[in-house]
């Protein structure tokens, strides 16, 4: 009939339907390639069998060829572990999360009134005291706390601010005790100009008037550098000193090769320093001077000097070796009144982190250490 004749012509004339792909998932295309994988490894396996057999050989002792194929999959097997472990610090150097914030500082606004400003100080200080503390103990949990290390990043933020970081662990076999190196790292602390001059030559000129106590103390700064820009910082520093346990009967047992266990009866010498946001006294000035925000955390404790672990004597039998931890970190204000190129703000970077560590190059120049 003629409308079965249009009904069949005009399905002539229509296209084909399209045939979806089938996507396959990453998923299981890698559990395709880890069967076929398996498969490959099974008949090499059965050939190597047949091999060994025809030779005669012993099935408790591995073929020539049977212990060639374990050192090729060995050194497969060790070479992606390190393609692992360089992927993952990749990613570790891309999170930034420990830089900015820093994990150990807060805001501090300091308003014009002397009284009420040490007074907020010293309620802030045992709160920043126990943060540096579980900071830095987590930080190097992993690490053997006695041998020397340094490792540092330096990076710059999507806004244009030059960060740095810098971690330390320097065993200081000259020292006799925590009390002595803590002493010795608080008076440097305490007069950073002349620690900084003696070191590196850069001036420094101090503008607070109240500088504090041994307990709580601020510094403020103006550093001359070499490129005729003057950097500004405002920090506040809070120390403490924990005299060794008194229970010397009784002995603990450190916990891995880090040696930092809560069970550690040694004493502790801990120097924390922050930066102050606002200063109704010393206000920041950005149309002319460079800031520079630096957070510090210093350390001084005693671990056995057998790096392979075991028990410590609490009456202080056992040999032991002072240890100075470090870690700190720093960030430019890069504003719109003072803007400097990337390059200067690198170098300058660079010249401040010299600063920074002439507290730590005094110190091992005490004890008779050497940095690099």
């Amino acid at each position: 009939t003629p409308s079965s004749n249009n009904s069949s012509n005009s399905g002539e004339g229509r296209p084909p339907p399209r045939v979806r792909e089938h996507r396959v998932r990453t998923s299981d295309s890698r559990k395709a390639e880890i069967a076929l994988l398996l498969k490959e490894a099974a008949l090499l396996q059965h050939k190597l069998a047949q091999l060994q057999h025809a030779d005669g050989a012993p099935a408790n002792e591995p073929s020539l060829e049977q212990r060639s194929l374990d050192n090729v999959l060995i050194r497969e097997q060790l070479r992606n572990q390190k393609f692992l472990v360089a992927g993952l610090k990749s990613a570790l150097a891309g999170d930034t999360s420990e830089h900015v914030p820093s994990p150990v500082s807060s805001t501090l606004c300091l308003g014009s009134d002397s009284s009420q400003r040490w007074e907020f100080l010293r309620r802030l200080k045992p709160q920043k005291i126990h943060d540096a503390r579980q900071f830095f103990r987590r930080r190097t949990q992993f690490m053997d706390t006695t041998r020397a290390s340094s490792e540092a990043a330096q990076f710059e933020t999507a806004s244009g601010e030059i960060c740095a970081s810098k971690l330390d662990v320097f065993p200081l076999y000259g020292a006799r005790s925590v009390k002595e190196v803590y002493d010795v790292l608080l008076f440097y602390f305490l007069n950073v100009e002349m620690c900084t001059a003696e070191v590196n030559g850069n001036v420094v000129v101090r503008e607070e008037v109240e500088t504090g106590d041994e307990s709580v103390s601020q510094n403020r700064f103006v550093f001359s550098t070499k490129h005729d820009v003057q950097v500004e910082t405002n920090n506040v520093i809070f120390c403490e000193y924990t005299p060794p346990r008194d229970d010397a009967s009784a002995t603990r047992r450190l916990v891995g090769p880090h040696k930092s266990s809560e069970l550690d009866p040694s004493d502790e010498g801990l120097i924390t320093l922050d930066f102050v946001d606002d200063d109704e006294l010393y206000p920041y000035r950005p149309e002319s001077h460079l800031r520079d925000d630096i957070t510090n955390i210093f350390i001084v404790k005693s671990y056995p000097s057998d790096t392979t672990g075991g028990e410590i004597n609490c009456g202080g039998n056992t040999d032991r070796v002072v240890v100075l931890g470090r870690w700190v970190q720093s960030k430019f204000h890069n504003t719109e009144r003072c803007c400097l190129p990337g390059d200067m703000l690198f170098s300058l970077r660079t010249e401040l982190d010299r600063v920074n560590d002439a507290i730590v190059v005094s110190v091992l120049d005490r004890f008779k250490q050497y940095t690099a």
